[in-house]
């Protein structure tokens, strides 16, 4: 007697002073249909058994029903959807019951996976709201890989994409890729050329854009041809995503839905040839299917209209950048880490070389130790301003691109010569000039439609040679000199 009073007064000390959580139990999220569900809480037992001293009840608790067993718990469930599974663990001391821990568990049961490549600056509530109806359809989507367009080169995302086919290669036979254009065709190619590193690795790939499938119809071709990763690829708009769950698991029936309810698709062809004549074309392809972005490949193709528009606004408007050199690296730079980022460097930049330059100009040093000092004060600010930037999330992307260097340095040197010369006041309204081109330039080639136009056709860049020709041939008044000498005009013409 004496012996069970003293057993259920520990007891009851050992539950007050015990710690009332205890470690996570490893177990699966995501299950399919009639997959057998287990938690094993045995080791926790021998715990409790230890601690207490006397027998630990477990009580499972599935949806209202009410289970009695021991600390295994084991089902496989008929039905999709959420299950939620409540576990009671109580001490039996003294012949009295009392509950030493709760917990619960949520298992997602599905009949079948669909594995997702998605960009993050998609916005969470977008993706959420489709992982949410996809549950309601007893869909699991697979997030195989959220990136960015401009940090797929550093992703290995084939590997995942294997990885995924094996284990749920009997409920789906396809992935979607997911968001803008730049990121869905950039992450196309790193996987084809992952692919051609490890051939034999066919995908069936969906791919789905807020951009309009007919206006990328040519575009695609350039982009798409020749891609060995592709065994079966569809392009569909994003209002069409949610196909995707209500079509069967195969690309084919997916293809079939979206016929049979007049959604709109593209057919990528794979086998498809571009001639040997467009040879620009055919400089797309071969970068594509070597892995580079899109961003990057369309940067190369601007960079002769970047030249032709400095020819056009010195010789025809009258308006005078600073080089050619330095507008060009500017607009690659701020399209590079976009404009906001790009416009807080130039300008950090062009301050600090004035004032640095005001100092330098008081002492005789000789020339290349002089441009040395100031790029090494330039590198150092330039350090401090892109980790304040990444602080506050001006800029997302990873500067991981020795281009990004060599613009900086390039645009840095340029300036400095220019700001430490004698006569840098006479370069004022030039830095005005260079900051209207810039800011034009980038703002015309961000639109969409020139960018697929010259993605689509880039032979038109031939079209600038002659171009060129014909500015350099030009002797007549610029347009601001109509204006400078319009007086003079006015008399001529009287």
């Amino acid at each position: 007697m004496f012996y069970k009073h003293f057993s259920f007064i520990i007891g009851i000390l050992l539950l007050l002073v015990a710690p009332h959580g205890f470690a996570d139990i490893d177990t699966k999220k995501n299950i399919e249909l009639s997959e057998v569900f287990t938690i094993d809480a045995s080791d926790e037992a021998k715990e409790l058994a230890t601690q207490y001293g006397e027998d630990i009840i477990y009580e499972w608790d599935l949806q209202g029903a009410s289970t009695k067993l021991g600390p295994v718990f084991e089902r496989s469930f008929n039905s999709s959807g959420e299950k939620e599974i409540n576990l009671n663990i109580y001490s039996n001391i003294g012949n009295e019951k009392k509950l030493i821990q709760t917990r619960d568990y949520r298992v997602f049961v599905y009949e079948k996976s669909i594995g997702l490549i998605y960009d993050v600056s998609m916005g969470s509530k977008k993706l959420e709201d489709f992982i949410d109806l996809s549950k309601k359809e007893g869909i699991y989507l697979h997030l195989l890989e959220k990136t960015t367009e401009k940090e797929i080169n550093t992703r290995n995302i084939l590997s995942q994409i294997q990885s995924y086919k094996q284990l749920y290669k009997n409920r789906s036979n396809y992935i979607v890729i997911w968001w803008e254009k730049d990121f869905v065709l950039s992450t196309l190619s790193r996987i084809e050329q992952e692919s051609v590193q490890s051939p034999g690795n066919e995908l069936n790939i969906v791919l789905t854009s807020p951009f309009n499938v007919d206006v990328l119809k040519n575009y695609i071709k350039n982009f798409l041809s020749n891609k060995s990763a592709l065994k079966r690829g569809i392009l569909i708009e994003e209002s069409s995503r949610f196909q995707v769950i209500n079509a069967p698991s195969t690309i084919n029936g997916l293809v079939t839905e979206l016929t049979k309810n007049n959604y709109p698709y593209i057919e990528v062809n794979t086998q498809s040839k571009i001639s040997q004549s467009l040879f620009l074309s055919q400089f797309i392809n071969t970068l594509s299917n070597n892995g580079y972005n899109l961003s990057g490949i369309y940067l190369i193709l601007i960079i002769p209209f970047l030249f032709t528009g400095i020819a056009f606004i010195k010789h025809m408007v009258g308006l005078s950048p600073v080089g050619t050199l330095i507008p060009v690296a500017m607009v690659l730079l701020v399209f590079s880490i976009g404009l906001i980022g790009g416009t807080i460097i130039i300008t950090s930049l062009i301050i600090l070389n004035i004032l640095i330059g005001k100092f330098i100009n008081r002492y005789t040093l000789l020339y290349t130790p002089k441009i040395s000092f100031i790029m090494t004060i330039n590198i150092i600010v330039f350090s401090i301003i892109i980790t304040i930037m990444y602080h506050y999330h001006i800029i997302d992307n990873n500067i991981n691109d020795i281009m990004y260097i060599i613009l900086f340095i390039i645009i840095s040197e340029r300036l400095i010569t220019l700001i430490i010369s004698k006569d840098f006041g006479e370069y004022k309204y030039n830095l005005v000039n260079t900051a209207i081109f810039v800011l034009l330039t980038y703002l015309l080639f961000s639109i969409p439609i020139i960018q697929l136009f010259l993605l689509a056709y880039p032979e038109i860049i031939l079209l600038l040679a002659p171009i060129n020709f014909i500015i350099g041939k030009f002797t007549g008044l610029r347009a601001t000199e109509y204006f400078r000498f319009r007086e003079v005009i006015k008399n001529i013409e009287e």
